[in-house]
């Protein structure tokens, strides 16, 4: 099998699923990845045999886009701030949402400021991609990694080692963040400068309007919370913020786009203060800070 004749049958056997500009850029990342290609290879090695080892790598790759498996899972990796993250179905996809959320939290912590800000904490890690991009910007910030999955810890940890930078990680439930926090040494009688959190939010009313390779493969217990009580993470966490921030310092929150105002009111009654909700780059209400005074 020759390189053009795997592309054809990519794109005969993925039409219908993917459009036709999504086909010929998912064609492009999986060459670039499995064959090392760039763009003009697409039509100057079009003629070039493959190795029976990665015809059987891009029929097994072609297969899983079929099932639908979002392109990320079925590579192995991400991108994200620059940085390409392993993930695999234990954690969520990292998005450019939570880019903006980084971009925010680093615009907002200045060099000068750096003996101010000392220790950061980062709540439902998954894949790590928040604490390790914040700790790759700011090498003052002493950066920690907590999820409740052990299994998520072990691909945060694996991205850590394997780009180089160092962050702590930990395993801890923060439905129960007082007995957590006993019980964890690398959180207890600790005090931190920035407390970030991406917690699950999709409410599961939500999740019929949701696109079948997210709501297939990525981990539930990251994305929904239950009907009843949808800000359940929001308040725990900011709980835990309030008995553990500096005074002064900062929580910092991506959100359901919907719930902005119900956000930005559980921590004023927590007893934060300083609320501000921030749009992203779509004008959707994503992003919000509150400062503990």
């Amino acid at each position: 099998m020759k390189v053009k004749d795997i592309i054809s049958k990519f794109r005969e056997e993925l039409v219908g699923i993917y459009s036709f500009d999504e086909l010929d850029q998912i064609l492009f990342l999986v060459l670039e990845s499995e064959l090392k290609f760039k763009r003009t290879d697409l039509v100057l090695q079009a003629d070039r045999k493959l190795h029976i080892h990665e015809s059987l790598r891009l029929n097994e790759i072609l297969g899983n886009l079929q099932r639908g498996m979002p392109l990320q899972y079925v590579l192995g990796h991400a991108w994200f701030d620059g940085m390409k993250f392993y993930v695999n179905q234990d954690v969520l996809i990292p998005r450019q949402e939570t880019e903006e959320l980084v971009n925010w939290i680093h615009s907002s912590i200045l060099p000068e400021s750096s003996t101010a800000y000392g220790k950061c904490l980062d709540i439902g890690t998954g894949s790590g991609c928040i604490a390790i991009s914040l700790k790759k910007r700011m090498h003052f910030l002493s950066v920690t990694g907590l999820d409740i999955s052990e299994k998520a810890i072990a691909v945060a940890s694996k991205n850590s080692k394997d780009l180089g930078v160092p962050v702590s990680w930990c395993v801890g439930d923060i439905l129960h963040w007082e007995k957590m926090r006993e019980e964890t040494p690398m959180i207890r009688d600790q005090e931190f400068d920035v407390i970030v959190s991406n917690p699950p939010y999709v409410m599961k009313a939500e999740k019929s309007r949701m696109e079948s390779r997210v709501t297939d493969f990525e981990p539930h217990s990251a994305l929904f919370v239950s009907d009843a009580d949808p800000l359940i993470f929001y308040r725990k966490i900011s709980e835990f913020a309030f008995h553990t921030l500096k005074a002064g310092a900062y929580l910092y929150f991506e959100i359901n786009e919907a719930k902005g105002e119900d956000v930005a009111e559980l921590m004023e009654k927590a007893g934060f203060q300083d609320i501000e909700v921030r749009k992203d780059l779509q004008e959707k209400n994503r992003m919000v800070r509150a400062r503990k005074v």
